[in-house]
């Protein structure tokens, strides 16, 4: 299966935060046009792992904003948003 993920018309966009308990620290802005990452993964690994999957593929896109989130602090996001679920 293939994850392809691709944001556009991000040159000289700024990374913000709709979470005022989350507002981010410092000013994380992209030169890029366009942000893509695509992975191919096994189907019982994206079913066993797909959480997972999707902190990996948040973390590679705020990377190209500047913004170093751990895994932790991005896994503690995904829990708060989604009702621990």
């Amino acid at each position: 299966m293939t994850i392809d993920v691709r944001l556009h018309g991000l040159k000289d966009r700024r990374l913000i935060s709709g979470t005022p308990a989350r507002m981010l620290v410092g000013d994380h802005r992209t030169s890029a046009p366009t942000i893509t990452d695509k992975r191919t993964l096994q189907r019982d690994l994206l079913i066993a792992k797909s959480r997972q999957v999707a902190v990996d593929i948040s973390r590679a896109m705020f990377l190209r904003f500047g913004f170093k989130a751990s895994q932790e602090v991005l896994t503690d996001y995904q829990r708060e948003l989604t009702g621990g679920r």
